[in-house]
């Protein structure tokens, strides 16, 4: 399959650079130069590495039966470039004698994912270059392989790859189509927030970040340089105050267009050790409460129900005299946020969403936040939080027949 997506690239290539090689504009020069570089990752860079790399693939697999390791994702993320790049080379092929085809804008495309595919030669060259020093079947470097001027100089070499290509005109390429226009908000979000981090005021940095998010939504070029700055040189505070944005009384006003649902509980746990039964066994394990840094502590979480089920408090606004049967499914969510903001209710905008869609009742943990409370002790959180849900089911409106982890960003992470 690859093999035939690089040849298809290179007709393409090769085609347009002979179409190209005697223009004169600067949308015509920007052509020839991109789609000969792009001929040039594909046969000196990303065919060779790919040929290298592609017969040590299942080394690496989590498992025989699952074929996943970072080796595939990396193939998978070059694989996803040269679609895109064969469909714009595609389009540009098809529609560059039309006097409607917006030479300037599809230049620019193009320079950005070639741009992006040349990044990605390089990771690729980085990936074979990694391999010698680990053990056979291990992604990380083996300490005794690795000499200090090798790791160093790997690291350097590595620090140099450009990352604005990644958050420019390509941004979220490699994700599904639906969530590309979300990525888009968020990089917008940040670059025009950055902008007005520095007022002490609330309003006044949302009212900055509003105003500027023209010119990072019309300007990729410009968003990508942004972005990475911040990435690269933002603080902790930044980021608490950036992903707490939803947190905030005007955000909330979003919750007003979601889906109304009988139950929004916040549930609070003591901590506590119980006892629990090993599945398919009589023995008994002890769960004991999270502990790491702080000592034991209460766990905050979020019920969500469409329906009001029994076992579950009863609503402030119930809408029948008798509640709903139990379900047999629930889900187990944990939000995002960099491990070092948000909570349950910054993600009630989709969960009340879920369910509805899904008419299953979601339990959503708010796990505590870094740096005041570092790893691992959100992850105990989350786990004590599991094992309550397992052993409390009749409370949360669930049979405890099944369960379904789900997570974003950091919550992801957790699961």
């Amino acid at each position: 399959m690859f093999s035939t997506l690089l040849r298809d690239l290179r007709a393409h290539a090769i085609n347009n650079i002979e179409y190209y090689q005697n223009g004169t504009t600067n949308s015509t020069s920007l052509f020839h130069k991109s789609f000969s570089l792009m001929h040039e990752h594909l046969d000196r860079g990303i065919q060779p590495s790919i040929e290298e790399i592609t017969p040590r693939l299942a080394d690496y697999d989590l498992s025989p039966d699952i074929h996943a390791n970072g080796y595939r994702s990396l193939i998978k993320v070059v694989h996803k470039c040269c679609l895109h790049l064969l469909q714009l080379s595609r389009h540009i092929s098809n529609n560059r004698t039309s006097l409607f085809f917006r030479g300037h804008h599809y230049s620019k495309e193009l320079e950005a994912y070639v741009s992006v595919l040349g990044q990605l030669r390089a990771s690729l060259h980085y990936a074979n270059k990694l391999i010698p020093f680990c053990d056979h079947g291990s992604l990380f470097a083996n300490e005794a392989y690795l000499d200090n001027e090798v790791a160093e100089n790997l690291l350097k070499d590595v620090e140099r790859l450009s990352q604005d290509c990644f958050y420019g005109r390509c941004l979220g390429f490699q994700f599904c189509e639906s969530m590309v226009k979300p990525l888009h908000g968020v990089g917008v979000a940040m670059a025009s927030f950055s902008d007005g981090y520095q007022n002490e005021s609330h309003l006044l940095q949302l009212t900055t970040a509003l105003l500027n998010s023209g010119k990072y939504f019309l300007d990729p070029d410009l968003r990508a340089q942004r972005v990475v700055d911040v990435t690269r040189t933002a603080d902790i505070s930044f980021c608490k105050a950036f992903w707490s944005i939803p947190e905030s009384d005007f955000m909330q006003l979003s919750h007003l267009a979601c889906p109304r649902v009988h139950v929004n509980e916040v549930i609070t746990i003591q901590p506590g050790p119980f006892e629990m039964n090993c599945h398919n066994s009589v023995e008994t394990v002890v769960i004991t409460p999270p502990c790491a840094y702080t000592g034991p502590s209460n766990i905050k979480m979020r019920l969500f129900s469409n329906h009001w089920r029994e076992g579950q408090k009863v609503p402030h606004t119930k809408m029948k005299k008798k509640p709903n049967p139990k379900s047999s499914g629930l889900v187990l969510h944990c939000h995002g946020g960099g491990f070092v903001a948000q909570s349950s209710r910054s993600h009630e905008v989709y969960l009340r969403q879920w369910a509805k869609d899904l008419d299953v009742p979601i339990l959503s943990i708010d796990y505590s936040l870094a740096p005041e409370y570092p790893f691992p002790r959100a992850l105990e959180e989350c786990f004590y939080a599991y094992a309550w849900a397992l052993e409390n089911s009749e409370l949360l409106g669930w049979t405890g027949e099944r369960i379904c982890f789900a997570g974003d960003s950091a919550g992801g992470k957790h699961l």
